[in-house]
């Protein structure tokens, strides 16, 4: 049987040690290294086009909203695999406003509206056939609390983006006016309005009753 002399004991101790550790730390590093799969991968080849569609004049004082289209522009049917059942979720619009003077954005100026993203998300796949396009309604809050003065208008631009991860496009940006809004068409939000909560009664499911007890028997436990 060989021996070790013990002076050299040490010595390969230390080597066994250095060794081992080597061994761990290039476990450590293949286990660390393996990346998730993408739940959603990029669609690299696509010929879409996202742009606003619609009028781009509001009023003042009165609901506003903005529509965005998705258009299949290619000659294959589009497969997004996460579009949000809620479909205002599927677009964020950035806004800032057109100040006298400027006739460009600013790019560090954009705010993201975000008033109507609903959690939790709930996504589907959706196909869109060549020369087919999906349209996205986006409601912007701030306008119904704007006053304009009469004969005045305040510009704003705006752009729109895909919150996909699948897809990722956005509008070219444009610029929209609100301007303020005539006595009529007050009368007929108002008119609107009104005949909307009527609506929204009649459909109301009838309200529950509950039986009062009779005061004697709570009293005595009955």
């Amino acid at each position: 049987m060989r021996r070790v002399s013990l002076l050299k004991l040490p010595v390969v101790l230390l080597l066994l040690c250095l060794a081992a550790s080597g061994c761990v730390s290039e476990t450590s590093k293949t286990a660390l290294g393996k990346l998730p799969k993408d739940e959603y991968p990029p669609i690299l080849r696509h010929r879409a086009r996202l742009e606003l569609a619609g009028r781009r004049e509001l009023i003042a004082g009165l609901p506003g909203s903005l529509t965005f289209t998705l258009t299949n522009g290619g000659t294959e049917t589009l497969k997004i695999p996460e579009w949000f059942s809620h479909e205002a979720d599927n677009v964020i619009v950035y806004c800032q406003p057109w100040f006298p003077g400027t006739d460009a954005p600013d790019e560090n100026g954009w705010i993201a509206l975000s008033f109507d993203l609903h959690k939790p998300p709930v996504r589907y796949p959706l196909e869109l056939l060549p020369g087919n396009r999906v349209s996205v309604t986006k409601e912007l809050p701030f306008i119904e609390k704007l006053t304009v003065s009469p004969g005045a208008e305040r510009r704003y631009f705006v752009k729109g983006e895909l919150t996909l991860k699948s897809l990722r496009l956005a509008t070219p940006v444009a610029a929209i006016a609100v301007r303020p809004a005539t006595p009529e068409e007050l009368r007929r939000a108002k008119r609107n309005s009104e005949e909307s909560e009527m609506e929204k009664l009649r459909n109301a499911p009838p309200a529950r009753r509950i039986p009062l007890r009779n005061p004697k028997s709570a009293l005595f436990g009955r």
